[in-house]
């Protein structure tokens, strides 16, 4: 109830000024409009306004209606006993699915977006989650991770300027580079896995590298990729089916994988 209440008084405005621009300048145009004044997310409004950081990330997390509805859609339907959310930023879908699974395991790496994860657990009193500043990559030791000017678009891969599409033509620059501890889904896959979620923004193969084993002895049931390099979706696609998955794409980006039964 008072997440509601906070949403109404706060968020509402905010967003009723955001479709009005919209309507005027165009979704791109729009974007970029928010994102030069530094208002790009419900959470940086919330900032803009001196909300309390365990407030505001609270409020974000827990009122992003219509965000990837395919993707939420199909992650709600599945119930099971380990969740793995790989790439986790302020814990969205940690949240979103804390009462389908027993355990949940929440990795993200970049310290700004951890810190807000642990508010994210400790206001939603999410017992059952458990946070790691880990990336999960293809060995287990170190990287460099590459923090981007937008928030969330971190990642082990390097890559700048970029002028996205999806941003309105704003340019993204790596601001910071900051080493991190990496593991393989392979050191921790002891037990099946109900569901993997990966958002590593370009580092997918990473990933899948380093759960090769787990792959190979089926201990991964289903696997939800954001596959951000278009060039790549069809590989991705063509090795998970070759791994005896069932494949579907739930967006222009997002592809769930399912095992078949042996």
């Amino acid at each position: 109830m008072r997440v509601n209440i906070g949403f109404m008084i706060l968020v509402i405005p905010y967003l009723a000024v955001r479709r009005v621009f919209r309507v005027f300048f165009g979704r791109l145009k729009n974007y970029e409009i928010f994102l030069t004044a530094g208002l790009a997310s419900t959470t940086d409004y919330l900032e803009k306004i001196k909300i309390p950081e365990l407030v505001r990330t609270w409020i974000d997390v827990r009122t992003k209606f219509g965000f990837e509805k395919e993707v939420v859609k199909t992650a709600l339907t599945i119930r099971g006993s380990l969740f793995l959310d790989v790439g986790s930023d302020d814990g969205y879908y940690s949240v979103l699915l804390s009462r389908n699974f027993d355990a949940i395991t929440a990795f993200e790496p970049n310290p700004a977006s951890f810190r807000r994860l642990n508010l994210t657990i400790a206001t939603g009193k999410l017992r059952n989650v458990i946070a790691l500043d880990e990336s999960v990559s293809d060995h287990d030791g170190t990287a460099i991770l590459f923090v981007k000017t937008v928030r969330g678009r971190h990642s082990l891969e390097f890559s700048e300027p970029v002028f996205a599409h999806d941003l309105g033509g704003t340019e993204v620059r790596t601001v910071t580079s900051l080493p991190v501890r990496t593991v393989k889904l392979d050191s921790l896959v002891k037990q099946s896995v109900d569901l993997v979620k990966v958002d590593v923004e370009g580092a997918e193969w990473r990933v899948i590298h380093g759960a090769e084993a787990s792959i190979e002895t089926g201990r991964i049931l289903r696997w939800i990729i954001e596959v951000h390099d278009k060039g790549a979706r069809k590989e991705f696609e063509n090795y998970l089916q070759e791994k005896n998955y069932d494949t579907r794409w739930l967006s222009d980006r997002h592809l769930f994988a399912s095992l078949k039964p042996r």
